[in-house]
């Protein structure tokens, strides 16, 4: 079964993600684990808020490449069940890049998005949730990303 394994724990203030794994648009599935090897930026849209997510991902890719693991999380729980296969298929032809499918909502609903925009949460290595915007990117926000990824990268 596929899902989170703890949910989203609230420790000394510290938000901090368990373990998760979902199915990509191809059928693999992406397990997550904590300590991980690089600082990662979970990105979290549902189809309005997918609308949003270049703006991000492009300038943050450019400014730090491999360095820096950019995962995507597609809360597809509103598609009816007879549609599901139209819409992975879709994801498949659109998309070079692996993005996780929750069909249930049940992972994207850990990291508590807001609905209808693009959700950005810069995670440590070990899962706690350094920074989380959402929206559009504008100078500001990325701003606010690049800070706390620069921070937690300077970290030993």
């Amino acid at each position: 079964m596929l899902g989170i394994v703890p949910a989203l724990a609230q420790t000394n203030s510290v938000e901090r993600i368990g373990t998760f794994q979902l199915k990509d648009q191809h059928g693999v599935e992406r397990r997550y684990e904590f300590p991980r090897t690089n600082v990662t930026l979970v990105v979290v849209a549902d189809h309005k808020g997918s609308e949003q997510l270049e703006s991000w991902i492009r300038p943050i890719f450019r400014r730090y490449g491999g360095r820096v693991a950019i995962e995507g999380i597609a809360d597809v729980s509103n598609v009816p069940a007879g549609l599901r296969g139209m819409v992975q298929r879709a994801f498949v032809k659109k998309l070079d890049y692996s993005v996780m499918l929750d069909w249930r909502g049940d992972v994207a609903r850990q990291f508590k998005p807001g609905r209808n925009v693009a959700n950005v949460f810069v995670l440590s290595r070990h899962g706690n949730i350094a920074l989380r915007t959402n929206g559009g990117a504008d100078e500001r926000k990325l701003h606010q990303v690049f800070g706390a990824v620069d921070a937690l990268l300077a970290e030993k």
